[in-house]
């Protein structure tokens, strides 16, 4: 299966805009990993193109290392992805 994700905006609020790239590369390694190890045949395997996807919003304390909000982001993204609540 071939998947193409593109991200036009994150919003990230409250955290310093030096941690983007930190933020913007854990998040597409997470979802990498993540969407490559679905194992539960969860994503449809036919071509459809998803004009809107609401993750919804995501928690995650300031302190939280840079990788950490990445990959909180990405574990919502795929669980919208397979249909389930968050």
């Amino acid at each position: 299966m071939k998947l193409e994700l593109h991200i036009e905006e994150l919003l990230l609020d409250g955290f310093d805009p030096r941690d983007r790239h930190r933020i913007a590369d854990e998040l597409q390694r997470s979802l990498t990993l993540l969407l490559s190890e679905s194992q539960d045949g969860a994503i449809e395997q036919q071509d459809k193109q998803i004009e809107r996807l609401d993750a919804g919003a995501v928690s995650i304390p300031r302190s939280a290392p840079s990788g950490d909000v990445g990959s909180h982001i990405a574990g919502a993204i795929t669980q919208a992805l397979n249909g389930r609540p968050r």
